[in-house]
């Protein structure tokens, strides 16, 4: 488990990085549990193996309830506290020229999902939405990922868009704060925060130890 932060340059642009390797970090919402719709985003970037990623690699993108310190309740564990978004169930991730997909060259895909305890329970419609395809580190391109969870009751819905091209930090900020329905509106998972916690807290998790996944300009928005 390594979370590692380092200053890099791609396309002009110098910042820092947060480098995952089976690990997954939270933040906890200033409004807590007080939000309709919540968007997390951020720029990404995967190290390259030279070769497939086999083995059922997970990246999990949500909200989840009183992240701990080292993250010992997150979604990588078995002690969860509660834990609801998209993860990508791609049974590996195809190694291409610059960048990794999904299975046989389609897009990789993503679900919806709860998880309490060691748990998981995924949105019984399948694809909750194209998570499309992730940039190898060192290439010159800003891709970015933006996933929505939007509550209801019981069932929330949950989404994931990619955009494959490279984009200026306004172009991403930009797409982030778009009104418009991201993913597919079929995704919904039953939540209970009564029962399995308050969900104030964002989270993203990557469960490979190699290859590391590389994430900038981690922002998050509420939208009605």
């Amino acid at each position: 488990m390594s979370v590692e932060i380092i200053r890099k340059t791609v396309a002009g642009e110098t910042g820092n990085w947060l480098v995952l390797g089976n690990a997954a970090i939270g933040a906890k919402l200033a409004r807590g549990t007080d939000w309709v719709r919540i968007r997390i985003g951020f720029r990404y970037a995967v190290e390259s193996t030279g070769a497939n990623i086999t083995g059922n690699p997970r990246l999990w993108v949500g909200v989840m309830s009183n992240p701990t310190a080292g993250m010992t309740n997150g979604p990588l564990g078995s002690a969860t506290s509660h834990f609801v978004g998209v993860r990508s169930y791609d049974s590996y991730w195809w190694y291409r020229t610059g960048y990794y997909d999904g299975t046989s060259g389609n897009p990789l895909y993503g679900r919806g999902v709860v998880k309490v305890g060691d748990v998981t329970v995924e949105g019984a419609s399948g694809a909750a939405a194209t998570m499309g395809r992730v940039n190898f580190v060192g290439q010159e391109r800003r891709w970015w990922g933006i996933a929505e969870i939007k509550k209801g009751s019981p069932n929330f819905t949950v989404g994931f868009v990619n955009n494959a091209a490279d984009a200026s930090y306004d172009a991403f900020i930009e797409s982030l704060l778009n009104p418009g329905t991201i993913g597919s509106t079929g995704s919904g998972v039953a939540v209970n925060e009564a029962a399995n916690g308050p969900l104030n807290a964002i989270c993203i998790a990557w469960d490979r130890v190699t290859p590391r996944l590389h994430f900038s300009e981690i922002a998050f928005t509420y939208l009605p």
